[in-house]
């Protein structure tokens, strides 16, 4: 990914915490000489620096992953924005937060390892749930997805918040983004930019 200086958003540590706050992801690598692209939930273990994850073992992917090189692609908020909200002459642009993780697929065999991943993905994500989901999974299903994990060789993150901006343009972005209804991508800008407002 092309991230130009003013636009890096920040280091590993930042990447991280990021990928566990947008965990849905999209899961790019070659079947049959052609890319292809699996949307999916992953997690990470920072102290091992992976991804993990699983596809149904019907996805063509899940065929394809075994010591492959792979990126993933995780999205914060995101939108349009007119060079009409700048003081200052601009042109139009889409403000945005992304990490790309690039890696080496190892498939996970052992059924176990397989179902604590699924314990694990299903208890960070059933988290806010007033009452949790609690994992109970019928053998015959694990039998019917491919887990796996990425050993992470590099991670770009880029916050493209109108940083090349001035801070008055900055703020009438970050006003016209709430008018929008964008609140998410305003409130990127707000911490990321540190504007009081």
């Amino acid at each position: 990914m092309y991230v130009p200086k003013h636009f890096l958003g920040g280091d590993e540590l930042a990447a991280f915490d990021f990928i566990d706050a947008h965990g849905f992801a999209q899961l790019t690598g070659l079947l049959d000489g052609e890319l292809f692209c699996t949307h999916l939930p992953l997690l990470l273990d920072r102290d091992r620096r992976r991804l993990l994850g699983h596809v149904a073992l019907g996805n063509p992917q899940a065929k394809a992953l075994a010591g492959q090189k792979v990126q993933c692609t995780f999205a914060g908020p995101h939108g349009y924005v007119s060079p009409s909200w700048y003081h200052s002459a601009g042109v139009p642009t889409w403000n945005y937060q992304a990490a790309h993780v690039y890696g080496t697929c190892q498939l996970i065999e052992d059924n176990e390892a397989v179902h604590d991943l699924l314990r694990k993905l299903t208890h960070q994500y059933e988290a806010g749930e007033a009452t949790p989901w609690q994992p109970d999974y019928n053998p015959g299903m694990i039998k019917a997805i491919v887990g796996f994990e990425i050993a992470l060789e590099r991670v770009d993150l880029k916050f493209k918040l109108s940083q090349n901006r001035s801070s008055v343009d900055q703020q009438s972005v970050v006003h016209a983004l709430r008018l929008r209804n964008n609140q998410a991508l305003a409130a990127a800008m707000v911490q990321q930019l540190k504007l009081d407002m």
